[in-house]
């Protein structure tokens, strides 16, 4: 699978375009604010969330905070243009001492701070993270592992730890690397949320002390060609 990572997918861009790949650079480079409005417009689950002006939001941290109310979340630094790097980080406290540890962690210094906006994201514990590709042909592939996504979207994750689930164009059943009608079930559960709909997604299966049941969440959609239209394998 391709790395997706927020930290990193544009320094994987800019290495494939310096080696030529401007096609698939351009695939890799992310606008989050962008791919969670597609998320909300398709009508997938998606976290709750808000997008500040970083400049805003250091003054105002304690009442923002406070109206949010989540109890863990999930930070995302967006420069608004190049030259400045993107950071984040999950699972954090909603408090402001912990809000204000990350943004000296970011490196971001108070001159750049009108350089940003901040997505603030509630978060919950990972149990299960994925990703999952409908190609425009009708093929399906969906990677899942044991909390959360980030092993997938980097590829480090050993594949006797993924849970695999593909279905070619010339079938209408799906085909596993495991025997749990469980963890099939949820791979294919999360499959029907998207409908088929051509592109690349990627989701996780989170849980609450306020719930006896999986939650699953969208935090990602690309819709360029570059995946839509990957061929697979039918095999496992």
């Amino acid at each position: 699978m391709v790395n997706t990572n927020q930290q990193n997918s544009d320094a994987w861009a800019d290495a494939q375009a310096r080696i030529g790949l401007h096609e698939f650079s351009h695939a890799l480079r992310c606008d989050i604010k962008s791919d969670k409005l597609k998320l909300r417009e398709i009508g997938l689950p998606v976290y709750d969330c808000r997008t500040y002006e970083l400049s805003y939001f250091v003054l105002n941290t304690s009442r923002e905070l406070r109206e949010f109310g989540h109890p863990v979340l999930y930070y995302i630094f967006i420069p608004k243009s190049p030259g400045h790097h993107r950071y984040s980080d999950f699972y954090i406290n909603n408090n402001e001492q912990d809000f204000r540890k990350l943004l000296s962690e970011s490196g971001i210094g108070e001159k750049d701070f009108d350089k940003y906006f901040l997505v603030v994201s509630e978060c919950e514990e990972n149990v299960f993270g994925g990703s999952l590709i409908n190609s425009d042909a009708g093929d399906v592939i969906i990677e899942m592992k044991l909390g959360d996504q980030v092993g997938i979207g980097r590829g480090f994750v050993p594949g006797d730890a993924i849970f695999f689930g593909r279905k070619s164009r010339f079938e209408n059943v799906f085909r596993y690397n495991m025997e749990s009608p469980q963890i099939r079930q949820i791979l294919f559960s999360t499959w029907k949320y998207t409908g088929g709909l051509p592109g690349y997604f990627e989701f996780a299966l989170t849980s609450s002390m306020n719930r006896a049941s999986l939650r699953t969440v969208f935090f990602d959609y690309r819709d360029n060609p570059v995946f839509r239209n990957i061929d697979f394998n039918p095999t496992l």
